[in-house]
C-alpha cells in the first residue's frame, strides 16, 4: 500500500470537559474525554470481547442510548491498547462524492499514519476494490516495534445506508456498491470483477492472501433500522451471527455516570433524585435511563448552577419535565436568531419522517447568511450544542447534535406548517366561499324570475275577465305565463344543481385533504338552504338531494367525533331515501344515496359501540343494492358505493366474529368490495388527478385491503393471501399518492396498512419489522392530522399506531419506552373529540400501563394508574348506565384481575384473593341463556379465573389453583377463535394447572395438561431473541415442564435449557419481580424441590 499518508480527519469539534463541567450535554464522548466516561464499563467490554471473536460486529439499540460514546471513548481506546487501529467512518453519500469503497480507503490511510507502516509499498492500485485493498499479500500493518495492528472499520450511523443515502438514484447506487463491497470484506467472498482477471492471468493469484482475515467490521445502527438490516442477509449472512442490543442504563449505571465524572458538584442524595427524575420517578433499582437524556439534563442543571455561583447542583435547581428542558434548551439557542434560520434547521437539517440530515457547511454558511444571521451564527449554535460539525473526506458536514433533539425540532417544525396550512386552506376557503357567493346570486335571480312570472301570470288571468273579445291576446298571456313558470323551475333546479354540485365537489376535494371543518360548514349551509324550502317547491330530485346533504354532513361529523349531531342527520337522510323509494323512486340516484347514507349511519352506531344495531342497518343496504350490482353492466358509481357498503359489512361482521363462519363471511365480503372497484379499474393505469372516478376506485381498493388483511391475520393458513392483499395494497396507495399527493384517503389507508403490518409482525415475533411498519403509521397519522387537527378518527387512529409501537416495546422488554409511547396514545385520545371508541382504547391502554408499570417494581406510579382506570370505568359506566349487559361484569373483572397482579408483586394482602373469588362465583352462577351472550360471560370467566388461579397458586394453594385453572380452561373453551395472544393466555392457565398438579403429586396428568402449549411455543422459542417478554414466557413453559418430568436425566436437559434461556434475558426484565420469581423457582427445581416456593 501507499506509504503517502495524509494527517488523520478530525471528528468534529468537541464541547469543554472539565472538573467544573463534567457533563457534555448532546455531544458525544471521544478517547480525549474517556476519563469522564463512566456507567458502561460492562457493555464496553462485552463489545470488545464480540469484536475479538469475530470479523464482524453489530451493535444496535435505540437512539439516545450513547452508542457513539460507547465506540469513540470505551471501545477505540481500549482496542488501541490491545493492537487494533480504529478506523471511524461514516459514508458521504452525496452526488459528488467518491465512491464508498475510496472513503474508506482514505479513512485507512488517514488513520493508520500514526500507528505504523505497511510492510509492502506501493502493492495498492487505484480504483481496487476494498477486499483487495486488505488482502495484498504479505502487506500487513506493523507498529513501530514491527508488531502486527488490525484495522478496525467502525461504521457508526449505520441506518444512513436506508435513510440518506435513498434520497436519490446516486445515492442509492452508491449505497448498493457499498453493500457489495462490504459483503465481500465480512465474507471474505472474492470480488466478481477479481475472480474474472484470475481467470485470464493465473499469476495474479501470487499478488493476494485468500486467507487472510486480520481485519475487524464494526456496524452501528438505530435499532429502529433492524428489519432494514435484515434486508441484507441474502448478501451477508454474518450480519445476524454476532449482534449485541444496547439497553438503557440501569440506575446504578445512571448514578455512577453522575457521580462518576462529577462527585465534586453533586451529592448522592441529588444524584439518585436526578437518576429518578430521569428515569420518570421509577426507584433506583428499578430505573431505566436514557443517558442522553441524563446528559442534557445534568449539563442544563451544571449551567445553572455556575450561572448562580453555586459550589453544588442543589434539588431545587431540578423542576420541569423531560420534554420542557429539551423545548427549553432548543428555544433557547435559537432565541436570538432570525426566524428563517430556523426555519432552514427544521426544513434541511430534520428529513420529512423526522431523522437527522447533514449539509455541507459552506452551504450552511450561505443560506444563514441569506436568512439574515450574523456570519458567526454557526459558531454560535455549535457552541450551544444545538448544531456540530464533521468531517467527511475534507467535506465539513452541518447536522444536529444528537437524534433526541428530533422530535422537539419536528413539533416546532410541525406547528409551523400547521400554521401555514391553515393559512392556506383559509385562502381556498375564501375561493370556496365565492364560488358560494354566485351559487346564492345565482337563486335570486331565479327567485326574481319566479316573482315577475308569478305577476304576469296574474296579469293574464285579470286580462282574461276584463275583456271577452282580447280572448286570443288571453291565451297568449297564458302560454307566456306557463313559460315563465316552466324558466322560474328551471332557474330553481339550475340553482339547486349547483348548489349539490358544490357540496358534492367540495365533499371531493376537500374531505381527502382532511379538510372536515370546511366540509361541515359548507354541509350545513346546504340542510338550511333545503330546509328553509316551502312544500310546494319539494320536488323527488329535491327531497333526495336534501338527503344526499344530510348524508355528507352527518359523515362528516361523524369523522369529527360529534356523534350526537351526527346521529340524527343521518337517520334522517336514510328515512327521507326511504320514503322517496316507498313512494315509487325507482331511480339509480336514490338507490344508491340509501346505501350510502345506511353505511355512514352504520358507522356511527358502531363509533357509539352499537354493534347490532349497526349489523340490522347494512344488512338491508346490502340486499338492496345486489339488483343493481348483478346488471350485466353496471354504472361505474354503482359498483364504487357496492364496494363501500360491502367492505363495511365486512368490518363489522369481523369486528363481532369470534372466528368460524362469521369471520369466513367477513372476508367473503370484503373480498366481494375489492372486487368491485377492481371492476372499475379494469386494468386502468392511473395517470391523471383528474379523473376522479379512477381516484376513488384505487382509494377504495387499496383502503379494503386493511380489513381483509385484519381478517386474514385470523385465519388459518392465510399468511399467502395475506401477504398478496398488502403487497397490492400498497402498491395501489404508492400509484395513488404519486398523482395526488395531498390525497387524504390514501394518506389514512396507507397509515392502516402499516399498522396491520405490524400487527402481522409482531404475531411471528418480527419485532424490526414491526417497529419499522407502526413507525410508518405513526408518522402517517402525525402527517394527517397536520392538515385537520379537527378529525377525532385520525387522532384515534393516531393513538392506535402508538399503542402498537407500545407493545412492539412491551415485547421486546423497553418498558420505558413502552410507557412513554402508551402516554402519547392517551395524549392524542385527549386532543381529538371524545367518542365511545376512544373511551375503551383509552382504557385498554391504561391497563397496559398498569401493567407495565407494576412488572418495573414501581407501586406509587402503577397503583396511581388503577386509580384512573378505576375512575375512567365509572365515568363511562355513568354515561352507559342503560345499556348494562355483560359489559359491566367484564370491567369488575378487569380491576379485580389487575389488583390481583399486584398482589402477585406483593402490594396486597390475602382479602384481594379472597374478594375477587367471590365474585367470580357470583358471575358464573349466572350463566346466559341468549347464545350471543354466552362468548361475553366466557371472556369475563376466562380472564379472572386465570389470573385467580396464578394467584392461589403463589400463595401455596395447590389445590385451590388446579380448580381455578382448570375451571377457567373450560370457560377458554367456549370462546372460539384461537389467536396466538388467545394461546400465550392459555399457555399461562395451563402451567398453573400443571404446577398445581406437581405439587398435589401428579406429574403425569401436568404434563399431559401442559403438551397442547408446548408443541404450540417450541417452533417460536427460537425466534424470540428480539421479544424477551416472549421469550419469558418461554422460561415458565420449560420450567414447568421440566417440573413434570420424572425421568432426571430428561429433567435436568430441560433445566439447563431453562437456565440457557432465563440468561439470555435482557437485565431489565431479570430485576423485574416477576424475574427474579423466575430465578427463584428455577434454583428451587435445580436443587430437586418437587415444588415451587
Amino acid at each position: 500500500m501507499s506509504e503517502h499518508i495524509t494527517g488523520a480527519a478530525e471528528m468534529g469539534e468537541e464541547p469543554a470537559v472539565t472538573r467544573e463541567q463534567p457533563w457534555l450535554g448532546l455531544a458525544s464522548f471521544s478517547e480525549a474525554s474517556r476519563q469522564f466516561f463512566y456507567g458502561r464499563e460492562e457493555e464496553v467490554g462485552e463489545l470488545v470481547r464480540r469484536v475479538q471473536r469475530k470479523l464482524l460486529t453489530v451493535l444496535f439499540g435505540q437512539s439516545g442510548l450513547g452508542k457513539t460514546s460507547i465506540l469513540k471513548a470505551g471501545v477505540v481506546p481500549r482496542l488501541r491498547e490491545q493492537g487494533y487501529c480504529p478506523v471511524y467512518v461514516r459514508i458521504d453519500y452525496a452526488t459528488d462524492a467518491p465512491p464508498a469503497a475510496e472513503q474508506i480507503k482514505q479513512a485507512i490511510r488517514r488513520e493508520t499514519q500514526s500507528r505504523g507502516q505497511w510492510t509492502q509499498v506501493g502493492v495498492a492500485l487505484e480504483g481496487e476494490s476494498l477486499w483487495e485493498f486488505l488482502h495484498h499479500r504479505d502487506d500487513q500493518l506493523v507498529d513501530a516495534e514491527g508488531r502486527p495492528v488490525l484495522p478496525l472499520l467502525i461504521f457508526d450511523q449505520f441506518e444512513e445506508l436506508f435513510t440518506l443515502a435513498q434520497g436519490d438514484e446516486a445515492g442509492r447506487a452508491k449505497a448498493a456498491q457499498f453493500i457489495t463491497e462490504l459483503a465481500e470484506l465480512v465474507e471474505n467472498r472474492v470480488p466478481a470483477a477479481l475472480e474474472a482477471r484470475l481467470e485470464e492471468d493465473d499469476s495474479a493469484y501470487e499478488r493476494f492472501d485468500f486467507a487472510r482475515c486480520d481485519y475487524r467490521v464494526l456496524l452501528a445502527l438505530r435499532e429502529d433500522y433492524l428489519a432494514h438490516l435484515e434486508s441484507l442477509k441474502a448478501q451477508m449472512p454474518s450480519i445476524t451471527q454476532n449482534r449485541m442490543r444496547l439497553a438503557p442504563m440501569t440506575g446504578p449505571q445512571a448514578l455512577a455516570a453522575v457521580r462518576g465524572p462529577g462527585a465534586q458538584l453533586i451529592s448522592q442524595e441529588v444524584a439518585e433524585a436526578v437518576v429518578r427524575f430521569v428515569a420518570g420517578g421509577a426507584e433506583l433499582e428499578h430505573a431505566v435511563v436514557e443517558p442522553s437524556l441524563l446528559s442534557l439534563i445534568l449539563r442544563e442543571l451544571n449551567d445553572k448552577r455556575i450561572a448562580q455561583g453555586r459550589r453544588e447542583i442543589s434539588q431545587d435547581l431540578l423542576a420541569g419535565s423531560h420534554a420542557a428542558i429539551l423545548s427549553d434548551f432548543y428555544e433557547r439557542s435559537l432565541s436570538d436568531q432570525p426566524a428563517a434560520l430556523r426555519r432552514f434547521i427544521e426544513d434541511v437539517l430534520l428529513t420529512d419522517s423526522g431523522y437527522r440530515e447533514n449539509v455541507a457547511e459552506e452551504r450552511v454558511r450561505s443560506e444563514f447568511a441569506a436568512a439574515g444571521a450574523a456570519p458567526d451564527a454557526l459558531s454560535q449554535l455549535v457552541n450551544r450544542r444545538l448544531l456540530r460539525i464533521e468531517e467527511r473526506l475534507d467535506l465539513r458536514r452541518v447536522e444536529l447534535t444528537h437524534d433526541v433533539l428530533c422530535s422537539v425540532v419536528k413539533a416546532s417544525r410541525d406547528a409551523r406548517r400547521e400554521r401555514e396550512s391553515r393559512e392556506a386552506t383559509e385562502a381556498l376557503l375564501a375561493e370556496q366561499k365565492q364560488r358560494a357567493r354566485e351559487a346564492r346570486r345565482a337563486l335570486l335571480r331565479a327567485r326574481q324570475i319566479a316573482a315577475v312570472c308569478a305577476v304576469l301570470a296574474l296579469g293574464a288571468l285579470g286580462a282574461s275577465g276584463y275583456a271577452y273579445w282580447s280572448s286570443q291576446r288571453a291565451l297568449d298571456a297564458e302560454r307566456q305565463a306557463e313559460a315563465a313558470r316552466l324558466l322560474t323551475d328551471q332557474a330553481r333546479d339550475k340553482a339547486e344543481g349547483l348548489l349539490a354540485f358544490l357540496l358534492d365537489d367540495f365533499f371531493d376535494e376537500l374531505e381527502p385533504l382532511g379538510r372536515l371543518d370546511l366540509v361541515v360548514k359548507l354541509g350545513e349551509r346546504a340542510v338550511a338552504y333545503y330546509e328553509q324550502l316551502p312544500p310546494s317547491l319539494r320536488g323527488q330530485d329535491t327531497e333526495r338531494k336534501h338527503a344526499q346533504a344530510l348524508m355528507r354532513l352527518g359523515a362528516a361529523l361523524s369523522n369529527q367525533n360529534r356523534q350526537a349531531e351526527a346521529g340524527p342527520r343521518l337517520e334522517d337522510s336514510v328515512k327521507r331515501l326511504q320514503a322517496l323509494r316507498q313512494q315509487g323512486d325507482a331511480t339509480e340516484a336514490t338507490l344508491l344515496g340509501l346505501g350510502l347514507a345506511s353505511r355512514h349511519l352504520a358507522r356511527q352506531q358502531m363509533q357509539l359501540g352499537q354493534r347490532e344495531q349497526a349489523l340490522q342497518t347494512i344488512a338491508p343496504a346490502v340486499q338492496l343494492l345486489e339488483p343493481v350490482l348483478a346488471q350485466p353492466q353496471p354504472s361505474a358509481e354503482a359498483l364504487l358505493v357496492g364496494a363501500v357498503v360491502h367492505s363495511y359489512e365486512g368490518y363489522l361482521l369481523q369486528q363481532t366474529a369470534a372466528g368460524g363462519p362469521t369471520l369466513e363471511r367477513a372476508a367473503q365480503a370484503l373480498r366481494r368490495s375489492q372486487a368491485l372497484s377492481e371492476r372499475v379499474i379494469a386494468g386502468r393505469e392511473l395517470r391523471d388527478a383528474q379523473d376522479a372516478q379512477l381516484l376513488r376506485a384505487y382509494a377504495l381498493n387499496a383502503g379494503q385491503a386493511n380489513w381483509l388483511m385484519v381478517a386474514l391475520s385470523r385465519m388459518e393458513d392465510k399468511d399467502g393471501e395475506h401477504d398478496q392483499v398488502a403487497k397490492l395494497g400498497l402498491a395501489r396507495l404508492d400509484t395513488l399518492l404519486a398523482v395526488r399527493p395531498d390525497h387524504g384517503g390514501a394518506a389514512a389507508s396507507r397509515a392502516l396498512l402499516h399498522a396491520g403490518l405490524a400487527q402481522r409482525a409482531i404475531r411471528h415475533l418480527q419485532m424490526g419489522q414491526a417497529r419499522s411498519h407502526a413507525l410508518e403509521a405513526e408518522q402517517g397519522w402525525q402527517r394527517l392530522l397536520q392538515r385537520d387537527p379537527s378529525n377525532g378518527a385520525s387522532w384515534n387512529n393516531l393513538a392506535v399506531a402508538q399503542s402498537v409501537s407500545a407493545f412492539v416495546d412491551w415485547l421486546a422488554w423497553r418498558p420505558a419506552e413502552a410507557e412513554r409511547r402508551l402516554q402519547q396514545a392517551l395524549q392524542s385520545l385527549d386532543r381529538g373529540p371524545t367518542s365511545s371508541f376512544g373511551r375503551r382504547n383509552g382504557e385498554a391502554w391504561l391497563v397496559r400501563l398498569v401493567e407495565i408499570q407494576t412488572l418495573s417494581g414501581r407501586r406509587e406510579a402503577a397503583q396511581q394508574s388503577l386509580k384512573e382506570l378505576e375512575r375512567k370505568v365509572a365515568e363511562r359506566q355513568r354515561l352507559d348506565a342503560a345499556k348494562g349487559g355483560w359489559k359491566r361484569a367484564e370491567d369488575e373483572a378487569l380491576l379485580h384481575g389487575l389488583r390481583l397482579m399486584q398482589y402477585r408483586a406483593g402490594w396486597g394482602t390475602q382479602a384481594l384473593v379472597e374478594e375477587a373469588g367471590r365474585y367470580l362465583d357470583s358471575v358464573a352462577a349466572k350463566a346466559p341463556t341468549a347464545e350471543r351472550e354466552r362468548g361475553d360471560w366466557a371472556l369475563v370467566l376466562a380472564y379472572l379465573g386465570g389470573e385467580l388461579a396464578e394467584a392461589e397458586l403463589r400463595a401455596g394453594r395447590a389445590e385451590a389453583a388446579s380448580r381455578r385453572a382448570a375451571q377457567t380452561l373450560q370457560f377458554m373453551a367456549l370462546l372460539g377463535e384461537v389467536t396466538v395472544f388467545r394461546q400465550r393466555d392459555l399457555a399461562r392457565v395451563r402451567m398453573t394447572l400443571a404446577e398445581a398438579l406437581v405439587m398435589q403429586g401428579q406429574p403425569a396428568k401436568a404434563a399431559e395438561v401442559l403438551e397442547p402449549s408446548l408443541a404450540y411455543f417450541r417452533p417460536l422459542m427460537s425466534r424470540s431473541q428480539e421479544a424477551p417478554e416472549q421469550a419469558a414466557l418461554h422460561v415458565d413453559l420449560l420450567l414447568t415442564s421440566a417440573l413434570t418430568q420424572t425421568v432426571p436425566g430428561q429433567r435436568q436437559a430441560l433445566l439447563a435449557q431453562t437456565q440457557a434461556t432465563f440468561t439470555a434475558l435482557p437485565q431489565n426484565w431479570r430485576q423485574t419481580w416477576m424475574g427474579q420469581d423466575q430465578a427463584k423457582r428455577l434454583a428451587a427445581a435445580q436443587r430437586g424441590s418437587p415444588a415451587l416456593p
